[in-house]
């Protein structure tokens, strides 16, 4: 079964991380690119985490994206950075190697 993974600290990821076929990476950031033309990762985009309040309606917030989503497409491996900072701050690329493993037959 494919799994969200939720990274809040990038930087702690170390150089590389390694992840299934199908898993969604939701990294802390406001914004991403791949730096490869390998297909194992594709880059979904910068998105706005926002929630839902007790009467039901999606708050809205302003501001800059705040996740960057990559999704595990093939096995392989790719690399991504991730582009992290604030409004009033500077900005930093973590770089990282992200290892997708062959997804694992049921009969395994």
């Amino acid at each position: 079964m494919a799994r969200l993974i939720d990274i809040e600290n990038p930087g702690a990821c170390g150089r590389s991380l390694s992840v299934g076929v199908g898993d969604l990476l939701v990294f802390s950031g406001v914004g991403g690119r791949l730096n490869t033309s390998a297909s194992a990762v594709r880059y979904l985009g910068a998105f706005m985490r926002v929630g839902v309040g007790t009467n039901g309606a999606v708050i809205d917030w302003e501001g800059l994206p705040n996740a960057a989503i990559f999704v595990a497409h093939e096995s392989g491996q790719a690399s991504i950075d991730v582009i992290t900072g604030t409004e009033f701050g500077p900005t930093s690329v973590i770089r990282l190697i992200i290892v997708v493993a062959r997804a694992q037959s049921a009969v395994e």
